[in-house]
């Protein structure tokens, strides 16, 4: 099944009693976007991807904040983020056909 990998990522901090000791804990939701159905060699192909990419980060994002309310990055810097990683990683395996 030809696709790409969405993984959001968000970092989630906890006070504790010893000084200089803070764990983070690295959360991850991740969706996988498929393109198969698409002719990614056109602009509407590509655009459709860019489409399925952002909306897996949003929900993917949106899983991790509905748990974790405080972890960093932000709502819209995970998703961004998420979506840039994703959309390399989809343009490199285009570029490589």
């Amino acid at each position: 099944m030809e696709g790409i990998t969405v993984e959001a990522k968000r970092v989630e901090k906890t006070e504790v009693k010893t000084p200089g000791i803070v764990p983070e804990y690295l959360l991850r939701a991740s969706y996988r976007v498929t393109y198969e159905d698409l002719d990614v060699s056109t602009q509407a192909g590509r655009d459709e991807v860019k489409r399925r990419v952002e909306k897996a980060a949003d929900l993917a994002c949106r899983e991790i904040q509905r748990e974790y309310p405080f972890a960093e990055p932000r709502h819209q810097q995970c998703a961004s983020e998420a979506a840039r990683r994703a959309m390399a990683e989809f343009k490199t395996r285009v570029a490589t056909r």
